[in-house]
């Protein structure tokens, strides 16, 4: 677990690529019932890559212990100004962090801020800072408390220094009356952080452009395969899992072109560019464009691409018959082995290309057997494995696969090796951040390899 040294060190090494979105941010809690859902957001700002220091009053470590923080962040939480070693903490905090979210913040710190009283770690802290980095706070108290002239005075005054203020909805309070003074839910202040993550991506790149951002193509969403003019065959992948890796790619300050079925999600995607398509065709001719059109680092390719066309064709007229009629199909050419050769051959630099594998009833070790073939010839670098009865609404089982190793001897195919387990995960966040991951650490791969094919600097 960080000590306070290893907590504010900077980030060393021979290849430091930008920041992007990533914040540190520091949360303080005070002690409310609310308290339990400061645990629920700092899961979701880990989720999201985000660094969390907790700064917890005593009365705040009454309703959730330091373990519970500790656990979930691995760094201490800090509580006072005289502990051994920490008489600078406030000082410290104000340079180590990006960004300060008070939550929950109780009518009596709320009144305290505005008074500028210093007497411990959060008034010191709160002091000592400028207001140049972001200062949140979520209030949390009962209706008349929150009403009371005295902390309506506290928040226009907090407001007028350049605090944002996050109000809860009106509702049953824990102590039984309803009106104001909810704490704001976690996925509330998660949705205001990523999107100052995202500006803040944005005024970094602005502020250095010699340092180019890593640039992703995602692809996604179900495809449709005509009948006739008005009936079609279409699969029922939502998209969703392309939608969430596309959002951590935003996060981490990632340039993202998202090739989205027509009816594919698009959650949490503001500021990608967003190209649909409807058909094989539509997304064969749409993926070969966007290869040529601009350098990729990373291609996650999640579409759930047709495995089959209709050997006719698709008529122009509706198809009446009362014994029915037969459709007969031939496979479509597999498209996830052709992108490296794609952006090649457009005088694009090669990406880094993730593939998806769906099984439908079939345990690790068969969807592995499967996934094999994917590695042929070295134009998938990774397979995300996941099979059907996994994958329920956020619940999302997967296995990230590497090539298998070379093995002794020479006479055993590719094909007939195994690939190797990187990572599992349970839930469509993990996968998300997953995907995310395997696309930094091959864009720090490739500067460590090349520092000059393309603008990363420390």
């Amino acid at each position: 677990m960080s000590d306070l040294n290893e907590t504010f060190a900077p980030t060393t090494g021979a290849v430091r690529l930008p920041r992007g979105a990533a914040l540190n941010i520091a949360l303080i809690v005070s002690g409310s019932i609310a308290c339990y859902k400061a645990c629920e957001l700092i899961s979701l700002l880990l989720k999201d890559g985000h660094p969390v220091q907790v700064i917890a009053t005593k009365s705040a470590l009454r309703f959730v212990g330091s373990a519970s923080f500790e656990g979930l962040t691995d760094r201490k939480v800090f509580t006072s100004l005289w502990a051994p070693r920490e008489s600078k903490t406030h000082i410290s905090l104000r340079r180590w962090a990006d960004m300060f979210i008070f939550y929950p913040a109780t009518a009596n710190r709320i009144n305290q801020l505005a008074a500028g009283l210093a007497q411990d770690l959060i008034g010191a802290t709160f002091l000592a800072n400028n207001f140049e980095k972001p200062f949140w706070i979520a209030p949390a108290a009962n209706t008349n408390m929150m009403l009371h002239p005295a902390t309506q005075a506290s928040l226009r005054t907090l407001e007028g220094w350049g605090c944002r203020i996050v109000h809860g909805d009106s509702g049953r309070l824990a102590c039984g009356d309803t009106g104001i003074g909810r704490l704001a839910e976690p996925a509330i202040l998660r949705g205001l952080v990523r999107q100052l993550a995202r500006d803040t991506a944005r005024a970094r790149r602005t502020a250095n452009p010699a340092v180019s951002p890593p640039r992703a193509l995602v692809t996604g969403g179900a495809m449709t395969l005509p009948v006739d003019a008005v009936r079609s065959i279409v699969n029922t992948s939502s998209g969703r899992t392309a939608a969430a890796a596309v959002a951590a790619l935003l996060d981490r300050g990632w340039l993202v072109s998202y090739l989205a079925h027509q009816s594919a999600a698009t959650q949490d995607c503001e500021g990608a560019d967003i190209v649909r398509y409807r058909t094989y065709e539509d997304f064969e001719q749409a993926l070969g464009k966007l290869l040529a059109g601009a350098d990729y680092d990373a291609v996650v390719h999640a579409a759930a691409v047709s495995d089959y066309f209709l050997a006719a064709g698709a008529t122009s007229a509706k198809q009446e018959t009362s014994s029915g009629f037969s459709l007969r199909l031939e496979p479509t050419r597999k498209l996830l082995p052709t992108v490296k050769a794609l952006a090649l051959a457009a005088g694009r630099r090669q990406p880094f290309v993730i593939g998806f594998k769906l099984t439908v009833h079939e345990a690790e070790l068969d969807g592995c057997r499967r996934a094999a073939g994917y590695f042929v010839g070295g134009q998938v670098d990774r397979v995300i494995w996941n099979d059907l009865d996994g994958v329920h609404g956020d619940q999302h089982r997967f296995t990230v696969l590497a090539p298998p190793r070379p093995e002794n001897g020479g006479d055993v195919s590719l094909e007939a090796r195994l690939p190797q387990p990187l990572r599992r995960g349970a839930s469509l966040a993990e996968l998300a951040v997953a995907v995310a991951e395997l696309a930094e650490a091959a864009v720090t791969d490739a500067a460590i390899a090349d520092p000059t094919a393309r603008g990363v600097g420390a």
